[in-house]
């Protein structure tokens, strides 16, 4: 399952409750910045919350955006996670896009522009197990673990492959896209076919009148945030029925079906659940939505 926070930190920690009575697997958490579409500017700091209020889920980062962090803070807070939880907390990074948090917690437009390969690298070195990197001791210690890395772009795809690092997959792919960019990490990785990717779902048995609603809606959000990096605006309208394209909604069997095409072609499905019109209705979505999330087919 997803969470953006939509309605704020608390309803997202409710909400990850419910994930864990239902029955789903894992909950996985945005980062955004100065802007309502997402209500959570640090996903291990509400990861950390989670994972102390459950028993089982594993809690993941999707993503932590490295132009606004500092990677070696980013790996310490990542290895006090791991000691006090082990394998249920699950890391994945991105490099963001080009709003304000670039210039007021980055390292500024260039860095976001080129800088994400060597963030990543930093990234690693701290938690490759190292005592010691660039001269500084890696405290707690930090036995290595796969980091995810979200991906739109093929350079991305590469070197995420390169390095080994299994995808996260947005919203905006459908089944060709997200076929594409998997057989390409299988074709550059050192280990084809290992990748433990994941790929966002809008999931969501109901009328696609209301969903389109909900959708439009909530992306109305981001029109306040603010862009420092020149480009056009996105077409928000748009943005939504290329999601509504992409996934499975309509009925139960419906969005059963299409959730199961697409175990074939990655191993976790996140689940989008607040596009929804209240708090409430996100949770009884979270309840539906449970037994065929649960369903796994190999890739």
């Amino acid at each position: 399952m997803f969470l953006t926070s939509r309605w704020g930190p608390a309803a997202a920690a409710r909400h990850a409750l419910t994930a864990e009575a239902a029955g789903f697997d894992g909950v996985w958490l945005a980062e955004h910045h100065f802007t309502a579409y997402g209500q959570c500017p640090s996903a291990t700091l509400l990861a950390g919350h989670i994972l102390a209020a459950t028993s089982r889920i594993t809690v993941g980062t999707a993503a932590c955006v490295l132009s606004a962090r500092h990677p070696i803070a980013l790996g310490e807070e990542a290895a006090v996670l791991r000691t006090l939880h082990g394998d249920r907390f699950k890391l994945g990074v991105a490099r963001g896009g080009p709003w304000i948090e670039i210039e007021v917690l980055g390292g500024g437009v260039r860095r976001y522009q080129s800088g994400f390969p060597e963030s990543l690298e930093l990234l690693l070195r701290w938690l490759s197990g190292a005592s010691e990197v660039d001269g500084l001791a890696v405290i707690p210690p930090v036995t290595p673990f796969p980091v995810h890395v979200a991906a739109v772009s093929e350079a991305t795809v590469d070197l995420a492959a390169r390095l080994g690092l299994p995808l996260l997959l947005g919203v905006h792919a459908d089944e060709a896209e997200v076929k594409r960019l998997v057989d390409r990490w299988d074709q550059l990785s050192p280990a084809p076919g290992t990748g433990e990717h994941c790929w966002l779902r809008l999931a969501y048995p109901g009328k696609s009148g209301e969903v389109r609603a909900n959708l439009a809606a909530w992306q109305e959000t981001l029109r306040s945030a603010q862009r420092v990096v020149p480009g056009p605006p996105r077409d928000l309208a748009a943005h939504v029925e290329v999601v509504l394209r992409a996934h499975p909604t309509g009925s139960m069997s419906a969005v059963a079906d299409g959730l199961a095409s697409g175990f074939q072609l990655v191993r976790r499905q996140l689940c989008l659940v607040e596009a929804t019109s209240s708090p409430e209705a996100t949770a009884d979505l979270i309840t539906t939505l449970a037994p065929p999330c649960s369903r796994r087919s190999p890739r």
